[in-house]
């Protein structure tokens, strides 16, 4: 898994499937999460939006580029059947700059996560995912 985490401007952009209705569809929502499936042809960009803190699932990977409304700028490589989670966040644009169609999973968590109170263990060797923390 890929911990990412962007410190963006402090500015609240619109819902991700409001911005990018021809690209975001909500499959599932209740209290706690919504699950979003994502579909990027190449070059396509999502417009300004902010998500919570949130897991993307690569059905089928590439190259993201994030966009923050200060400037500051973040390339994921996210590969097939990798997770990545990203931190609540700033308003940002989403761009497929890679070479290939990007599909995803995005499950988006409305509720601030508590802390395990224990350690997890490591992923077993060989498990899909890498964690990088800031």
């Amino acid at each position: 898994m890929l911990l990412l985490h962007t410190q963006a401007a402090e500015v609240a952009g619109q819902d991700i499937a409001v911005a990018a209705p021809n690209l975001v569809q909500v499959k599932f929502v209740n209290d706690r999460m919504r699950l979003m499936e994502v579909k990027l042809p190449r070059r396509a960009k999502i417009p300004a939006h902010s998500l919570s803190s949130s897991l993307l699932y690569a059905l089928q990977g590439g190259t993201l580029t994030m966009l923050a409304a200060n400037g500051e700028k973040q390339e994921i490589n996210i590969k097939k059947n990798e997770a990545v989670w990203l931190k609540a966040d700033a308003a940002h644009t989403t761009e497929n700059t890679g070479k290939t169609k990007i599909h995803l999973l995005i499950v988006e968590l409305h509720e601030p996560v508590q802390p395990p109170q224990a350690s997890l263990p490591p992923p077993p060797p060989g498990a899909p995912g890498l964690m990088i923390q800031p």
